[in-house]
């Protein structure tokens, strides 16, 4: 599911569209961390297409908060 978008040099920018975000992200509600993890990048990087995407972001909690 890795795809380079641009021939520019550097790291190569992964293919993570929004539908795949939303439905990871929003509708299963992986974390960032467990969405990377499938993808086998970086939680930073799944963060910015989050953001890139203007997907609602979730607030961070601490396990068994409500």
């Amino acid at each position: 599911m890795k795809q380079a978008l641009s021939n520019k040099p550097g790291r190569p920018k992964i293919e993570l569209n929004e539908k795949v975000l939303e439905d990871y992200y929003v509708m299963q509600g992986l974390s960032v961390r467990a969405i990377a993890e499938r993808f086998g990048i970086s939680h930073q990087t799944v963060a910015q297409r989050i953001k890139e995407n203007n997907l609602p972001v979730k607030r961070w909690r601490l396990p068994g908060e409500l």
